[in-house]
């Protein structure tokens, strides 16, 4: 072979080689993220919420507790304080799935409770309820008491029952103590929609997030129990 045909095969070679890197890089910088617009993105640790304590009609003593739940989990802790302005009362941090596994994500309902640490743990469910969301600000006064019993004879098979206690209650928290329960129906007039809870079903499956009090529903038992609602 004759050198500058040699030559001229290198020389395309080569063009060739930098053809293709400039067409991968032009791919790459086309569909790689703008780095600038991902960091801006904003992200949230936690969500305070705030307000006034009442417990059994009355002020707590300062240095008592109120928890923050996500279900039965605990993701938010701070101490009843004095607090200028506001009175006796409570700052908590309710933290998010991100920061502690488990814990809020946007939308997700906040349980409280008040606790007295000493001499023995006492526990007191808080009627309100509040939103995980991080663009509001939260001032959610509670007020906690002793849960008043409730109960209803279930049969084992299909029954329809209400909801007694006042307030809302997460599903969860409700059907707590209910170890017959096979399934739960609710129709929701709203938008004229049947929603339902089960047990074993994947959380993601379950359409019934709360009960709220003279809420009807249709259960079905596995056998005949008396159910304490609370």
């Amino acid at each position: 072979m004759a050198p500058g045909l040699k030559v001229n095969i290198v020389r395309k070679s080569v063009a060739l080689i930098l053809a293709l890197a400039g067409i991968v890089a032009l791919v790459v910088l086309t569909v790689s993220p703008d780095a600038s617009k991902v960091d801006a993105q904003p992200t949230f640790s936690y969500v305070t919420f705030y307000g006034t304590v009442t417990v059994e009609g009355a002020p707590p003593e300062v240095g008592t507790l109120v928890r923050a739940k996500i279900r039965d989990k605990i993701c938010g802790l701070a101490e009843v304080q004095d607090i200028e302005e506001l009175g006796i009362g409570y700052t908590v941090d309710v933290k998010a799935t991100t920061v502690e596994r488990g814990c809020a994500g946007y939308g997700d309902t906040i349980t409280f409770d008040w606790v007295d640490p000493f001499p023995e743990p006492v526990f007191l469910p808080c009627a309100q309820t509040g939103v995980w969301d991080p663009t509001k600000q939260h001032r959610l006064d509670l007020t906690c008491e002793t849960p008043q019993t409730h109960t209803v004879d279930l049969w084992q098979g299909w029954n329809f029952v209400e909801w007694h206690p006042d307030g809302c209650k997460p599903v969860e928290d409700a059907f707590a103590t209910l170890d017959v329960l096979d399934v739960a129906w609710q129709y929701e007039a709203s938008d004229q929609s049947w929603r339902s809870y089960d047990p074993s079903a994947p959380q993601e499956l379950n359409t019934l997030s709360e009960i709220c009090s003279g809420d009807i529903l249709i259960v079905h038992a596995s056998d005949n129990v008396v159910w304490e609602q609370q």
